[in-house]
């Protein structure tokens, strides 16, 4: 019985690991799309070329993303705060979680302290998400890009990017 409640724990660990690392995954695509919006995109600069910016961007790691749009100093200083807690929070669950993991397995108490803190990070990546998508359109009515040329600019970049798998 007890190895069918610590297998119960694992399967609820290993879901709620992966919807998070999904979540910050997207985070870090949305981080480095904001990058080049703020920093290096220039008007005009053509979907082609936006794409093969953003493919280089990606190649980079989270951290220097972040590092980039912090040194630019287009965050207030809390938004940059949450943003270098999140990648603490990334790092811990990319290369540190699984040694506390074990033991959520073995503790009910310790598995829901676990999951806590692995719904705190999907949450944070969420949230964050959100509001590097506000100033986004914010930042794109500032330069004379309207709501509707945002989204349907957005929409083909998808389609682009999933039918070709480019992200």
């Amino acid at each position: 019985m007890e190895n069918l409640i610590k297998a119960d724990r694992l399967d609820e660990i290993l879901r709620r690991v992966g919807a998070a690392l999904w979540m910050v995954q997207n985070l870090e695509t949305q981080s480095a799309m904001f990058y080049l919006l703020r920093i290096k995109a220039e008007k005009g600069i053509g979907f082609e070329k936006g794409t093969e910016m953003l493919i280089q961007q990606q190649k980079k790691t989270f951290g220097n993303t972040l590092r980039s749009i912090t040194s630019s100093n287009i965050l207030p200083q809390e938004l940059q705060e949450k943003f270098n807690k999140i990648l603490a929070e990334r790092n811990w669950l990319a290369h540190g979680s699984s040694i506390q993991g074990y033991s959520a397995i073995e503790s009910e108490e310790a598995t829901f302290d676990f999951i806590e803190r692995i719904e705190n990070i999907k949450n944070e990546a969420l949230a964050l998400m959100k509001t590097l998508r506000e100033l986004a359109v914010n930042y794109a009515a500032e330069v004379g890009v309207t709501p509707e040329e945002l989204q349907s600019g957005l929409e083909r970049a998808q389609k682009m990017w999933f039918e070709n798998e480019i992200i």
